[in-house]
């Protein structure tokens, strides 16, 4: 009876112990902490195994755990391939990632924490995990998971990595079970900022390097918009970057605001035909700038909450 009922629902489909077993966290759909989509990835990775020549049965009963962001909510770091949501900046652009941990276990006489390889664009996943298991399959009876790893999976699975790492496609930029370009706004003060540090220490990094390599303009805008993402800001434009800084750093005192009158000057020149050209401010100004904002940073606590900058 149960089972006539559930069916009807279309909720008694038979699956492979595989798919039986994925296991997916809430994600951004639900979870403010969240970064991705999981949910979404879970039913794209069903599909596409399902459909994919990998033989699900032969795969048997190794785990794939998907969670959201870096919190281990899907249980990640001890499945036997674990899947965690990652924002990545690629061009100016947020491009959903997932960071592949290998080899992760929990069983009489073992507990192993995976090991993490590297960062897959999301919409390119479940191709990336076809291929993986394509890999561990392929030469027929294969061996157990956990002994693939040690042996060579843990290289099969770098060296899959670079097919996969192409995001010039324009749907690189959507999150699995959404329609609208990846964005981080919205997530703002939460519990935990898990994923989010990364993505400014790389804003801030790109801003010293662009400060000390003479572009100014440049490193102002990556200096203002490093912080952004904590206020649920997502700039489109360089002078959406450099004005909400001001609003949310500078007029409120996070920031000292001497150097509103940098980023004013960043902002008349952002529309210039050559902005760095135009941009005529001082090294020592802007690195002061970059300086200020990596100290502000590093005053944040894991909500995203900041003390004041002693400028």
């Amino acid at each position: 009876m149960l089972h006539a009922e559930l069916a009807k629902l279309g909720l008694a489909k038979p699956l492979p112990q595989v798919l039986r077993n994925l296991v997916a966290c809430a994600g951004a759909s639900t979870c403010r902490l969240g970064l991705c989509q999981s949910r979404g990835l879970a039913d794209a990775l069903t599909s596409h195994l399902r459909e994919s020549s990998v033989d699900l049965q032969a795969v048997g009963d190794i785990r794939i755990n998907i969670s959201g962001c870096p919190n281990s909510c899907g249980r990640h770091p001890i499945a036997d391939i674990g899947l965690y949501g990652a924002a990545r900046r690629v061009d100016d652009r947020l491009v959903p990632h997932y960071f592949v941990q290998l080899g992760g276990g929990v069983a009489d006489g073992r507990a192993q924490l995976g090991d993490v390889i590297g960062a897959v664009p999301a919409k390119a996943v479940p191709g990336y995990i076809g291929d993986l298991l394509g890999e561990w399959t392929k030469a027929g009876g294969p061996q157990p998971f956990p002994e693939y790893i040690r042996d060579k999976g843990l290289k099969d699975a770098e060296r899959l990595l670079d097919r996969y790492r192409d995001v010039s496609q324009e749907d690189m930029v959507l999150d699995w079970g959404s329609d609208q370009m990846f964005s981080l706004a919205g997530r703002g003060p939460a519990e935990c900022g898990a994923g989010i540090f990364d993505l400014i220490e790389v804003d801030l990094r790109n801003a010293r390097e662009s400060a000390e390599s003479g572009r100014l303009f440049r490193a102002t805008v990556l200096a203002a918009r490093a912080l952004l993402v904590t206020k649920g800001v997502q700039p489109k434009t360089d002078t959406n970057a450099l004005e909400a800084f001001l609003e949310h750093f500078v007029d409120q005192g996070l920031i000292d605001p001497g150097y509103g009158s940098l980023v004013v000057s960043a902002i008349s020149n952002a529309a210039a035909a050559n902005p760095e050209a135009s941009f005529t401010v001082t090294p020592a100004d802007v690195a002061a700038l970059v300086s200020a904002v990596t100290r502000l940073y590093e005053s944040m606590d894991a909500s995203l909450r900041f003390k004041p900058s002693s400028n």
